[in-house]
């Protein structure tokens, strides 16, 4: 079984034959294929068909609301990856998307080689995004692990600068000398040392 055989792509096209030709390009090679003809349709589709695994949007769509709006209202909802197919290449009209979570403007009747290679790119590109919101998750997590050690830990926890000087204390450093951690913040490690033990203390760091 290839990727393509596991897909399924929301074809959001308003002109019947453009959209059966197609339609009949993605099925010959591999994908599954739902057709929207209106921006309405597309949204109540998106809603309804989890499976759905990456959108074809056109941008005129006739009356009604048309792609860009149609994108804004299903990607408000929905983590899926969605790439513009229009036969507009002006500036105004390719600048409307910009502000949209999208991967890939592809321009109509550029061939299938284009169609497929831009296909597999969006969902490329997806994947690495969701990669990367994935680690960024877990190191959040992690960070959120660490503070919650540093805050709660009977340990006289500390980070520091090279030259010694406290950047940041846990509250236990509070507990144990008295001092407010506002006062102890940007002191030197070395002046909560007895001086008999300046020396060793040196060596030791």
């Amino acid at each position: 079984m290839t990727r393509q055989d596991s897909q399924t792509i929301l074809l959001v096209e308003d002109e019947a034959i453009v959209a059966l030709e197609e339609r009949a390009v993605l099925e010959r090679n591999g994908f599954a294929v739902v057709v929207a003809r209106t921006g309405e349709a597309a949204v109540s589709v998106a809603a309804e068909r989890p499976d759905i695994d990456l959108i074809l949007m056109d941008i005129d769509l006739g009356d009604g609301i048309d792609g860009t709006r149609a994108a804004e209202l299903i990607l408000s909802g929905s983590d899926v990856p969605l790439v513009f197919l229009s036969s507009h290449t002006d500036p105004d009209v390719v600048r409307r998307t910009e502000g949209i979570t999208s991967y890939g403007y592809i321009v109509k009747h550029t061939g299938e080689t284009v169609l497929l290679a831009s296909i597999a790119m969006a969902f490329r590109l997806y994947d690495a995004r969701r990669r990367e919101l994935a680690a960024e998750r877990a190191r959040r997590e992690s960070d959120a692990e660490l503070e919650r050690f540093f805050a709660s830990s009977l340990d006289m926890l500390c980070i520091s600068s090279h030259d010694g000087r406290f950047l940041r204390l846990n509250p236990q450093w509070e507990r144990e000398l008295g001092y407010p951690l506002s006062e102890l913040e940007g002191r030197e490690f070395m002046d909560f040392v007895h001086p008999d033990d300046h020396e060793r203390t040196l060596q030791v760091l």
